[in-house]
């Protein structure tokens, strides 16, 4: 390969790397919080402002958490008189906007704990967004 193309592919490739850091840096999370589980259970939810600083939307596809077998984004609706949970495949984090994660409607429920949280504990994790970037989180365990 000669010195000139070596060159070419070096400044292509931290350009690209300039791309993908920056998309990162647009998308934020803000105000993370997990609700304490009930003693006996192995599952909760974990509480979030998704903002989205720069001109595309995003959508968060995927979330993982360090402390659970399973992440699964959810949201509440109502079903006639009945509160139902439902799982779904993607959150939209409008450009230059905001999507809220809150009780008693969209939340990332955590399943399969991987030891017991109590108040004052840390969850961690990461968002997985539409373009392969990923957002990490911490979020404080809360009554």
């Amino acid at each position: 390969m000669k010195p000139i193309q070596i060159a070419i592919l070096f400044v292509v490739g931290a350009a690209a790397m300039t791309n993908v850091h920056a998309q990162t840096a647009a998308v934020v999370v803000r105000d993370a919080w997990v609700r304490a589980p009930e003693p006996s259970k192995m599952e909760t939810a974990a509480y979030m402002t998704i903002e989205n600083t720069g001109a595309e939307k995003r959508a968060v596809v995927a979330v993982t958490a360090d402390q659970a077998k399973v992440a699964e984004m959810h949201k509440m609706m109502m079903d006639g008189k009945l509160m139902k949970m439902t799982q779904i495949a993607k959150i939209d984090v409008p450009a230059k906007g905001k999507a809220s994660l809150k009780p008693n409607a969209m939340h990332i429920m955590l399943m399969g704990l991987t030891g017991k949280l109590a108040p004052g504990d840390k969850v961690t994790g990461s968002l997985k967004l539409d373009d392969g970037t990923t957002v990490p989180f911490t979020a404080e365990v809360r009554k």
